[in-house]
């Protein structure tokens, strides 16, 4: 996993100093690489050192996808196009005012509204993974690769498979979980008693 950072390092480094809305071949290469990596934790390692711009286009990007690439009813289609009008490079800065108003909406409502219109399982695959929309895959979190001692899941924004809940365990806390990656993953993805 070091051999990964330090073979993307220049790519992210030279990315994060751009102000410019135009994306240069440097910060979409970067996107490109982030959107490769097969490893979850390898993917979250290489995301947390995109700009805070990269991470909005991602995002921007994959909202987009679903709306061209999916038959979606005009509420989904509205849905999603008012979370594309809410991204903004601020709310990517975790404890900046927008992250923490963001993280309030998806609490109160977004996460919510998410399940009511996609499905559990669809929800889960367009907002907490950077998997590929066209995979189709079930079971994200169990499917996934992970180091042994990463977490899985944000006890703060849990979209764990039915009968999981996310539990704080000892596990390496790291960035790239919950709605929009906007979490930490500080837990695993553990059975329910039923």
């Amino acid at each position: 996993m070091k051999y990964l950072v330090y073979c993307l390092m220049p790519l992210f480094i030279s990315c994060t100093k751009e102000k410019s809305v135009d994306k240069t071949p440097n910060q979409i290469e970067a996107i490109k690489q982030v959107l490769s990596i097969q490893d979850i934790s390898q993917q979250r390692v290489a995301y947390a050192l995109l700009s805070v711009n990269q991470k909005k286009d991602i995002w921007l990007d994959r909202l987009n996808k679903i709306i061209k690439t999916n038959n979606l009813s005009d509420k989904q289609i509205l849905f999603l196009k008012q979370e594309i009008d809410n991204l903004s490079p601020e709310m990517f800065i975790q404890n900046s005012i927008e992250n923490i108003e963001f993280k309030e909406s998806v609490k109160k409502r977004i996460k919510n509204e998410a399940i009511s219109l996609f499905g559990f399982s669809n929800a889960q695959l367009y907002f907490t993974t950077l998997t590929s929309i066209d995979s189709n895959k079930e079971n994200h979190f169990t499917t996934t690769s992970l180091q042994p001692s990463d977490c899985e899941c944000s006890t703060s924004s849990d979209f764990c498979n039915s009968s999981y809940k996310c539990k704080v365990i000892g596990c390496t806390q790291i960035s790239g979980c919950g709605f929009l990656w906007q979490y930490t993953c500080n837990g695993w993805c553990t059975p329910t008693p039923e």
